[in-house]
């Protein structure tokens, strides 16, 4: 009687303890689940079958020089040989890209596509001598200058 009493007493005091207390019990009783429970453990992703050979597989890493478009997408009637020198060269500035460290162009031609900077070689018979926000110079093998215009 007595403890309860006072227990009684306790509580019509510190009127505030009544929602308190439960609820520190419920946060107490979810750390102790939550420290008790096993970590799950994260699985290792699932390595590609190396000797398969779907299209879901093939990734390509960037920035490569050099890109090679599929063949369903050229017409070999339409293309001319970029390093011909008796025929018209077929280059076409893509898109330039200028940055205080090193200027980049994308340049393609025919079926091959090129991120180049200045210095870099197109095939065996162009560099890229400068690259301007507009207009990449190109030097062929004779020091013949060639000027490609963004579009």
């Amino acid at each position: 009687g007595r403890k309860k009493s006072a227990f009684s007493e306790f509580i019509k005091k510190n009127k505030s303890l009544v929602y308190l207390l439960p609820i520190l019990v419920v946060v107490i009783l979810v750390a102790i689940i939550l420290k008790l429970k096993p970590a799950k453990q994260m699985k290792p992703p699932s390595q590609p079958n190396v000797g398969a050979t779907t299209d879901a597989l093939k990734v390509e890493v960037l920035p490569q020089m050099e890109r090679v478009k599929p063949s369903e997408d050229i017409d070999f009637t339409k293309t001319n040989d970029p390093f011909s020198t008796n025929e018209a060269v077929a280059f076409s500035l893509k898109g330039v890209l200028l940055s205080e460290e090193k200027d980049a162009a994308i340049i393609e031609t025919g079926s091959r596509t090129y991120i180049v900077s200045a210095g870099d070689s197109i095939g065996s018979y162009w560099v890229v001598e400068k690259i301007d926000d507009k207009k990449v110079t190109l030097i062929d093998r004779d020091g013949n200058d060639l000027v490609i215009t963004l579009k």
